[in-house]
């Protein structure tokens, strides 16, 4: 009868610690898809110092598979929309950074950058955030882009990811 009683004593606490070790993984897996503020801002800076360092790929690691842009572009050349996915999104930005890149080496002149965050919205269970910004971007008076812009982040598995972006733009 004492073997039996430890017998059901310990199956009891195996039961007891396999429920708490799912349930803490679930609290962990809770916690690395929920969005806040803080969160939010150091996607953005890592952002900034992904185009401070023409790092294409930084910036394109930070774009969701299914995400989806459509930018309203005022340029010398005319107006238009363009919608881009991810793929063609990473092209852009790779092309732009070297471009970029180029320029500032030609002009030997820093990128001036502005990047407000205006308001971040959550919502209700912190999956998701809408993200209004207005940003710019100079390289001595040859190129100047300014925009707003509203994105949507998800956080998957502690990484900030950029769903969707809507923007209008100038570029001179």
């Amino acid at each position: 009868m004492e073997k039996s009683t430890k017998s059901i004593i310990g199956g009891v606490l195996v039961i007891v610690a396999f429920f708490g070790v799912r349930y803490g993984l679930g609290q962990y897996r809770e916690m690395q898809s929920t969005l806040d503020e803080d969160i939010v801002y150091a996607h953005y800076q890592k952002q900034i110092n992904a185009i401070r360092t023409f790092d294409a790929e930084t910036q394109c690691r930070m774009m969701h598979p299914r995400f989806r842009s459509v930018d309203q572009a005022r340029t010398p050349a005319g107006n238009g929309t363009v919608v881009m996915d991810r793929r063609e999104a990473c092209k852009a930005i790779r092309e732009s950074m070297d471009t970029m890149k180029a320029v500032v080496k030609a002009l030997e002149a820093e990128p001036d950058m502005k990047f407000t965050i205006e308001s971040v919205d959550l919502t209700p269970d912190r999956r998701q955030a809408e993200v209004k910004l207005r940003y710019a971007l100079e390289i001595g008076k040859e190129l100047s882009i300014s925009a707003t812009g509203t994105e949507t982040l998800m956080r998957h598995k502690g990484d900030v990811y950029v769903i969707d972006s809507q923007s209008k733009s100038v570029i001179k």
